[in-house]
Order: C-alpha cells, then sequence, then structure tokens
C-alpha cells in the first residue's frame, strides 16, 4: 500500500517523504510544540519537525538532554510548561520574513493581523488536555 500524502508547507526539505506512520508519535508531538517558536501554522511547524526528525529520529530527546546538560538550573521543556510559553509567536517578525513593510503597508497590516487571529485559534489551549 503507498503511503499517504501529507501537507508539505515547506517543498525542499530532508524530511519531505516521511509520514507520521514513519516518525515516534512522541518525537513528533514534541517537535509540533517546539517549533512553535517558529510559526503559529501547524502544518508548517510539523514540517520542519520531519525535517529535523529525518535527521535524527530522536532529535527533539537529544535537545532536551543537551538542554538539562548545559542549563542545569534550567528545567528542561516539557509539554505542559512549554505550551505555555509558545503562545507567544510575534507575529511582526513572521510577516517581516514573507512581506516587504516598505513596498506594500497595506500588505504587510493584514499579515499581521491575519496572524494574530491565527494565532489566537491556533494557541487556544484551554481546552486541550495534555
Amino acid at each position: 500500500m503507498p503511503k499517504e500524502k501529507r501537507v508539505n508547507k515547506i517543498k525542499g526539505g530532508v524530511g519531505d517523504d516521511l509520514t507520521e506512520e514513519d516518525v515516534s508519535a512522541k518525537e513528533l508531538e514534541w517537535g509540533i510544540e517546539i517549533e512553535k517558536e517558529h510559526s503559529p501554522n501547524i502544518d508548517t511547524r510539523k514540517d520542519i519537525s520531519f525535517d529535523h526528525l529525518e535527521e535524527d529520529k530522536k532529535y527533539y530527546t537529544h535537545l532536551r538532554e543537551m538542554e538539562k546538560k548545559y542549563s542545569p538550573k534550567k528545567k528542561a521543556f516539557n509539554l505542559k510548561s512549554f505550551k505555555k510559553h509558545a503562545e507567544k509567536v510575534n507575529p511582526f517578525a513572521i510577516c517581516h520574513t514573507t512581506v516587504d513593510k516598505e513596498k506594500d503597508p497595506e500588505k504587510y497590516e493584514k499579515c499581521v493581523m491575519d496572524v494574530k487571529k491565527k494565532n489566537k485559534e491556533a494557541f487556544n489551549l484551554k481546552n486541550r488536555k495534555i
């Protein structure tokens, strides 16, 4: 049976051919949460996670171990504490990379408003269980 296709938001990544069946569910869940620092879009976060997990099947486990080793006073991430802080996505930084504010200020403003709206929807974690 052929693999089911997935949404691939960032073409050309090393994990483009991976699916959820190819990786650890725990690693992928951690990756999706951690990559919130890069995007409010779950498909984009998944794609970034697949790229990391193609390079290292235990990428997020190793990240956690590294955080423990080099930041002994700081707790390594855990899903609950990370979700609490991951809600802080900077829409201005996201839009700055995709829209030229000087050339098209209206498009830039629309981008910021859209990111804020999506961020609010994506990070409404009150009803989510861990």
